[in-house]
């Protein structure tokens, strides 16, 4: 059974808090962007989608901080810099 973006953020909503970051912690060069939709067909949570043939973050408040977008990508468009101590991605384990 294959669970979509829009039902993972559902399932996950309220499991963790986002701290607020300084940096971007993923950000698409769309100069390099070749719109192959490696990151929207793969990102769990679906912060992309591709625009205009270029890929574009849409959803960055669920993003994981994965990297998975990062490794991907066959160009090279993408960063990913993890976020500062004590930022980003705090998970609620019950």
């Amino acid at each position: 059974m294959k669970i979509t973006p829009a039902e993972l953020r559902e399932k996950v909503k309220g499991l963790y808090e986002v701290i607020p970051r300084e940096t971007e912690v993923v950000k698409v060069l769309k100069e390099e962007c070749n719109g192959c939709g490696k990151c929207a067909d793969l990102c769990p949570v679906g912060v992309y989608e591709i625009n205009e043939k270029k890929a574009e973050v849409v959803a960055i408040e669920f993003c994981q901080e994965c990297g998975l977008c990062y490794h991907v990508c066959p160009v090279g468009a993408i960063t990913f810099t993890y976020p500062e101590g004590g930022t980003g991605i705090v998970y609620k384990w019950a």
